[in-house]
């Protein structure tokens, strides 16, 4: 290992790297020591994650786009594009939030629900949590309020059906 700190070395037609605890050798792309120390250092683990991050982000930008229009529609502004800057902050954040916590939602449903067979919480539960409240709070600095629906009258439904000719 150099003295500042980088342990790879560059030979010949790969790089070879070296694991920072016990030393020992292994081609560059290789994400754990082969002794199983660990990830070795330069392993391309995080550049999967970020591949994956990137292509969630582009799959969605649709959805998160229509989103905002919905969220900028809902607080009474003709587009996104036409809300102050600070209500596109705000509605940008709850967008994210959303769309997060829809993405951990169908994840608990793939997996099977939100405990494992050891009746461990799924990390996909707590992120739809999580998230959950995030949106919540969003919603509220936007100042967005759940309003109840109207109680259905089944008498005036009845009747309304009834003269319909449909009871």
């Amino acid at each position: 290992m150099s003295a500042a700190g980088n342990d790879t070395d560059r030979s010949g037609d790969g790089a070879i790297v070296h694991c920072t605890k016990c030393g020992e050798e292994s081609l560059a792309g290789t994400i754990n020591c082969p002794k199983g120390c660990g990830f070795l250092p330069a392993n391309p683990a995080g550049r999967v994650v970020g591949h994956r991050g990137a292509q969630f982000w582009a799959e969605h930008e649709r959805l998160y786009r229509d989103t905002c229009e919905e969220i900028a529609a809902d607080l009474g502004h003709d587009s996104y594009q036409d809300a102050p800057a600070a209500a596109r902050a705000g509605i940008s954040g709850l967008a994210q939030a959303v769309i997060i916590r829809d993405s951990a939602y169908r994840r608990v449903l793939e997996d099977g629900g939100p405990l494992s067979a050891k009746g461990r919480t799924r990390r996909a539960a707590t992120v739809q949590e999580r998230y959950d409240r995030r949106a919540e709070s969003w919603a509220r600095l936007l100042g967005l309020k759940r309003v109840p629906a109207p109680a259905v009258n089944i008498a005036e439904e009845m009747a309304r059906l009834h003269e319909r000719g449909g009871a």
